[in-house]
């Protein structure tokens, strides 16, 4: 039986809530001390072509991720009683009745494709955990958090919005599907652009630009991606990862159209030298998109790399370099008349105002020492998000959902979270930056004179 201490006194510098508040957090955490179990999460890997990725979590709160194919090996700490296991999509309740160790082996069932068959439960003592445990799960066990009773009702929504937000598992057959539907779109509105006669080059040499961010995110730890065509405009690559560095993004950005440029020289020099047009089309085609990606002005890539490197580092560097990329792209949309191009321009400039605000909110928080660091990049601890959820609050009063909340607590965990590179670092990464443009842009000059050159 567990004792609670008394409540401390209430001074006159202490509000009596928050003294309270904080006897009972020195009280849970004296009883998870004396009464915890500390409960291995197993399951052996399975044949499958895919990697699967399986989120952990434990009374709704993710602790790790796992795979399919690879199986996981995790070790919690929690407090005697029931909790609530779940496995990517199934759940199970875990009844704990005594101090010690526990193993729970899962396994993975092929019929129902998920891990919906009852766990096999087995307690034994700190002695046979210490011989049969692998070191690697010997560590310090993440002991869950259970948010505070005191929090409010809007606040426990918002948490809710963003653990369903990172908690999200995407189907292949579901990203498949997003990535034939928007294809169909694409196609068919090239064919009201009357880019019907060169869309079996275009979509080629899309997908190649797309799988390039694709491969790099993959690579930096990116999860949730997804590949989708955008009609009238291109197509886009997202995912999900909250511990990127500057140079990171700045990579993930200069990963989409440089590859295609470096392809592009061969091609376009072979095509020159053997008289072939269809070779001397596509990498025109190479240059042309890939080339007008790097310019600097957001959402293109070029944008994105120079924002990652230079106007990330202060919100009003931040606005500036917007208002200008918009009065840029809105000159060159009146210049080509295209009126798609106008569309983006009118969406980034009814953005600005929010994304300056959040930026500022994210830059005063690492002014005042905010840890935005994710335990497992893909989840925001409940005290940094409560922490930035207030400053939003006083940053844009008017009333929004607490999904729109959520996703604006994890923007502006995400601006804390991406230091921008350093020096060395960001004059490389504007040099690859400025030398594919250049390549880009003389490569289609040559192909361009190349191509009205009488036969």
């Amino acid at each position: 039986m567990t004792v609670p201490a008394p409540a401390p006194p209430v001074t006159d510098n202490v509000p009596r809530i928050q003294a309270v508040n904080q006897h009972r957090q020195m009280s849970r955490a004296e009883e998870r001390r004396c009464d915890s179990v500390k409960v291995r999460l197993t399951a052996p890997g399975s044949w499958i072509f895919p990697h699967v990725a399986v989120p952990i979590r434990v009374d709704g709160q993710q602790v790790a991720e796992g795979s399919v194919k690879k199986g996981f090996d995790v070790v919690v700490e929690l407090s005697v009683g029931t909790h609530r296991v779940e496995v990517a999509k199934s759940a199970h309740q875990l009844d704990l009745w005594e101090e010690g160790c526990c193993e729970v082996a899962f396994e993975y069932s092929r019929a129902w494709a998920n891990y919906a068959r009852p766990p096999r439960v087995r307690f034994i003592g700190p002695e046979e955990a210490a011989l049969s445990w692998p070191a690697q799960v010997q560590l310090e066990p993440p002991t869950v958090e259970v948010f505070d009773a005191s929090l409010s009702a809007q606040d426990s929504a918002v948490l809710a919005e963003l653990e369903r937000l990172q908690n999200q598992q995407p189907s292949w057959w579901g990203a498949l599907v997003t990535l034939a539907v928007s294809l169909l779109l694409y196609a068919a509105a090239a064919r009201t652009q009357q880019l019907w006669d060169g869309i079996y080059l275009l979509i080629p040499v899309l997908a190649f630009h797309e799988l390039g961010h694709y491969l790099t995110m993959r690579v930096f730890g990116y999860r949730n991606m997804r590949m989708f065509f955008i009609p009238f405009l291109g197509a886009a690559v997202s995912g999900q990862h909250y511990n990127v560095a500057g140079w990171k993004k700045a990579v993930v950005a200069l990963a989409g159209p440089l590859p295609g440029i470096v392809v592009g020289v061969p091609l376009g020099v072979v095509g020159m030298v053997m008289g072939e047009p269809l070779v001397v089309e596509l990498a025109l085609l190479l240059f042309i998109l890939n080339g007008f990606n790097l310019l600097p002005f957001l959402p293109l890539d070029g944008g994105w790399v120079v924002h990652a490197i230079l106007f990330v580092r202060h919100p009003v560097l931040e606005l500036v370099f917007r208002l200008v990329a918009t009065l840029c792209l809105l000159g060159l949309a009146i210049k080509l008349g295209a009126w798609c191009l106008g569309f983006v321009v009118l969406t980034m400039l009814l953005a600005t105002p929010l994304a300056f605000r959040l930026s500022r909110i994210a830059y005063r928080l690492g002014q005042e020492g905010l840890v935005a660091r994710s335990p497992d990049a893909y989840s925001i601890p409940t005290e940094s998000a409560l922490q930035i959820l207030a400053e939003v609050r006083r940053a844009l009063p008017a009333q929004a959902a607490p999904k729109t909340l959520a996703q604006y607590v994890a923007t502006v965990f995400e601006t804390c979270n991406a230091e921008p590179p350093g020096a060395i670092a960001s004059f490389g990464l504007l040099a690859a930056h400025a030398g594919g443009f250049l390549v880009a842009l003389v490569m289609a000059i040559a192909l361009t004179v190349f191509k009205n050159l009488p036969a």
